[in-house]
């Protein structure tokens, strides 16, 4: 694997001066693709991407109007539309996760969500 030199490594390289924070997966930022090198990501400048996640659910798996008594028998009638948050709240959660440098996450559904109107 045949790598140019990433732009830190001149002697006149300013800290900030180029898009390359820790999370930032632009091509800019990645010097071009990034390609599987042995089992590693890799940028163009041959750093090694770690990718760090977590899983998105919060209360994925339980409906959105629901009595804990009585929604496994009334399942016709259960929602899970707005699981794990409603969507007016994703970019403020999106972005908490992009500032504490996650690169990545999860994000964990159930079917009833994607197909809630049924077969």
């Amino acid at each position: 694997m045949t790598a140019t030199a990433h732009p830190s490594s001149s002697p006149t390289y300013k800290p900030g001066s180029t898009n390359s924070s820790a999370h930032d997966w632009t091509k800019e930022a990645v010097g071009g693709d990034i390609r599987i090198h042995g089992r590693h990501f890799v940028d163009a400048w041959g750093r090694v991407c770690g990718l760090r996640g977590v899983n998105v659910s919060g209360s994925s798996k339980t409906p959105v109007n629901h009595d804990p008594k009585t929604w496994l028998q009334d399942h016709k009638t259960v929602t899970f539309v707005g699981r794990p948050f409603p969507l007016e709240d994703a970019p403020e959660h999106f972005a908490r996760l992009r500032r504490w440098g996650l690169t990545l996450i999860r994000f964990m559904v159930t079917w009833e969500a994607l197909e809630h109107a049924g077969p």
